[in-house]
Order: structure tokens, then C-alpha cells, then sequence
């Protein structure tokens, strides 16, 4: 049987050339502001509707950070969203 693919994993090409852990970052990024467009678009939310919300998120993140660990703020922060208290 042939192989259908020749060669190296392309996460190996970037890997070898430096670029693995930008690429991956970029993903992430372009990933999670997917994500908020969805949910803006779902709870028909526009942007400066979005900046208000956003703005209260960071005074709740600067207020909790200092008590909690992050991942606690970010679940927290994620509840109030999808919950469209905030």
C-alpha cells in the first residue's frame, strides 16, 4: 500500500523553522475572537454594546485577580457572559 502523504507533519516543518509556537498563538487568537463575534452575533450584541460590557469585565478581572487565581476569574467572567448579566 502507498503512503497518501510524503513527508513530515507540517506542525514539524514550522516546528524546525521557529514558527510553531507563533502559529499556534495566532490560532488560538483568531479562535477565541471567533468565538465572541458568535456570541455577540447570538445575543445581538454590537460592538459598542460589547466595549461597555467588555470595560466591566476588566474591573471585575482586576478586582478578583488580586483574591482568586485566573482560571476561577475566567470562569466566572465566562458565566456572567453567557448568562448576559454583565
Amino acid at each position: 500500500m502507498k503512503k497518501k502523504h510524503v513527508g513530515s507533519k507540517f506542525d514539524d516543518f514550522l516546528a524546525e523553522e521557529g514558527f510553531l509556537e507563533e502559529a499556534e498563538s495566532v490560532a488560538a487568537k483568531r479562535v477565541f475572537v471567533f468565538q465572541i463575534e458568535k456570541e455577540m452575533k447570538k445575543q445581538k450584541i454590537d460592538k459598542s454594546e460589547f466595549a461597555v460590557m467588555l470595560e466591566t469585565i476588566c474591573c471585575i478581572w482586576k478586582c478578583f485577580t488580586s483574591c482568586y487565581k485566573s482560571y476561577i476569574v475566567i470562569y466566572f467572567i465566562s458565566i456572567l457572559f453567557c448568562a448576559n448579566i454583565v
